[in-house]
């Protein structure tokens, strides 16, 4: 993840000409018929050109200005990765995270108010899962909205108070937004429930597979091989009953990110292979510091879900709120309602 600056946007600048030229040329080619097209394809270029502009001034600017005091006060107190660096690394740690904030709008639904805690606790959790991959970005992910409590994955994502009726604590849905549900991103699962929710996003929106989107050559075949052989042995907890279907490799990855940031000394133990291969991932080692979360701390949410529990395992569908309707119908063709 890195931060906007003059000479990322002037690349960014010479990329989208050199893109421009390389669809218009043949166009010109063609004749003038289809160079009738080229004023099309530059205005198309221009837009896409200055949304970025727009967007990475917007994440500049927020740099510059730092977090407010509430927040990074609120950061300190319930990451204790973020609580643990010192010096230019906190540095950069707040920098992404004021980076963060200003690309992604956290959105309360119903009547939830945002606080400097919830942005915090967001933040910290995007953010410590790029840390030590600055060629990351969260370019998949929108907005963030934040339920008053679990809600339904059947569609209509109503809160859900019912029992028997199969609700999820979070979603990352396939256009790009994340939903989390108040209550259990303040109390328990907490912070396990924002690394795995945006570990969904770092997966891949669309096409999620268990192989983050970033790795490549033989990162991405080493990942594979680790990925196959961890899931045959489960996560630290996991006590499959016989005819249970094996675990997705998308869930696995979640679940094994909420381990690896927050109780990495117990999956170090437990399963030194595939805490040596999410190390390599995410190029960082949590369990060597000496203020990581120990042994002794309640597993992961995902760990123990039920189709009449919370559960992290959504089938990914629309979300409720007007616009995000929209969104879905437009990518699908429908035309929208005005109710």
């Amino acid at each position: 993840m890195r931060i906007p600056d003059r000479a990322s946007m002037r690349r960014r600048f010479y990329l989208s000409c050199i893109a421009w030229s390389a669809v218009c040329l043949p166009l010109v080619l063609a004749g003038p018929r289809a160079a009738l097209l080229v004023p099309f394809v530059a205005a198309v270029g221009a837009v896409e050109y200055l949304a970025y502009r727009r967007s990475a001034m917007r994440r500049a600017k927020a740099v510059e200005a730092g977090l407010d005091r509430e927040t990074e006060e609120a950061m300190r107190a319930c990451s204790w990765f973020y609580a643990s660096l010192e010096g230019e690394e906190a540095s950069n740690f707040e920098r992404l995270a004021a980076a963060f904030l200003a690309g992604h709008r956290i959105t309360g639904v119903s009547g939830v108010e945002v606080t400097p805690s919830m942005r915090a606790l967001i933040a910290s959790s995007a953010v410590m899962l790029v840390f030590g991959r600055p060629d990351w970005e969260y370019d998949g992910l929108g907005e963030i909205l934040i339920y008053p409590g679990s809600f339904a994955d059947d569609g209509s994502f109503e809160l859900t108070g019912e029992r028997g009726r199969r609700s999820v604590l979070g979603m990352a849905h396939h256009l790009g937004d994340v939903i989390i549900s108040l209550p259990h991103l303040l109390g328990g699962p907490g912070a396990a429930l924002a690394v795995h929710e945006f570990t969904h996003v770092i997966d891949g929106v669309k096409g999620a597979d268990g192989i983050p989107s970033g790795l490549r050559g033989e990162e991405l075949a080493r990942w594979k091989r680790t990925l196959d052989e961890a899931m045959k042995q489960g996560l630290p907890g996991d006590r499959p009953l016989p005819g249970d279907p094996p675990p997705s490799p998308v869930e696995f990855l979640a679940s094994a990110a909420e381990f690896f940031f927050l109780q990495p000394a117990r999956l170090l133990r437990e399963r030194p292979g595939l805490y040596a291969g999410m190390k390599e991932v995410f190029r960082l080692d949590p369990a060597s510091c000496p203020t990581s979360p120990g042994y002794g701390e309640e597993p992961p949410a995902g760990t123990g879900d039920s189709p009449q529990a919370p559960s992290f395992r959504p089938r990914r569908r629309e979300a409720p709120s007007r616009a995000f309707r929209g969104r879905v119908r437009r990518s699908s063709g429908r035309p929208e309602s005005r109710s």
